[in-house]
């Protein structure tokens, strides 16, 4: 299924005792830890199961989640001091691009409902699009981006945040780079709020599914 340029997927991962912490009026500290372990393990499956991916690199500044990636098949990037977010995916890029990377997915953590066949569909929507472009994944409320696919990767940086769908829009018109969006469902539910968590309850699988069995939820 791959062809063209390659195409690489990164996954930024923050401190899991730093995860969620909108969530702390529901869960406890170490429920968060558990929910945001859970959730990155069936991203790196899911990325893992994809044809369409020559490599998954996962962005951390904490060695223990490193470690785990690289047990799951994912190359682990240690940020070289706690960057943020935009600066460790900037950092990310140009080590994937130096590796070979034609083409950059950027998935958050916690989008744990994707499926290999989810990102076989965005990649192969990329590559459609030919040797310059962007293609962007909103979450469900419209404002956030819950997937970044850049051809090529350094297209335009990325500019995750408040009202980051928008924000990568804007980018990509001052650019003049081509920018569209693709809706999978699956992919559109991230876990930030209580509500979010709800819906995630009803529809989990895999390692949150059973997260979310030992917390209660399920």
């Amino acid at each position: 299924m791959r062809s063209g340029p390659a195409t690489h997927a990164i996954v930024p991962v923050k401190r899991f005792a730093r995860a969620k912490t909108r969530l702390a009026q529901v869960l406890s500290p170490e429920a968060r830890r558990l929910l945001a372990s859970a959730m990155l393990l069936d991203v790196i499956a899911a990325l893992r199961g994809s044809r369409g991916l020559a490599r998954v690199w996962v962005v951390s500044l904490d060695r223990e989640i490193l470690a785990g990636a690289a047990r799951l098949g994912a190359v682990p990037l240690e940020e070289k001091f706690d960057m943020g977010l935009n600066r460790a995916l900037r950092f990310a890029t140009r080590t994937a691009t130096e590796a070979g990377a034609g083409r950059v997915l950027i998935v958050p953590s916690d989008v744990p409902l994707v499926t290999a066949a989810d990102i076989d569909a965005l990649v192969a929507a990329g590559r459609a699009r030919g040797p310059r472009s962007i293609i962007a994944v909103p979450s469900r409320d419209g404002a956030g981006t819950n997937a970044l696919l850049r051809t090529p990767p350094g297209v335009i940086p990325p500019r995750f945040g408040a009202d980051s769908l928008h924000r990568h829009a804007r980018e990509a018109a001052r650019r003049g780079v081509p920018f569209a969006l693709r809706r999978p469902p699956r992919m559109m539910l991230d876990v930030d709020t209580p509500a979010e968590l709800v819906l995630l309850s009803r529809r989990a699988r895999g390692h949150t599914a059973r997260a979310l069995h030992r917390l209660g939820f399920l």
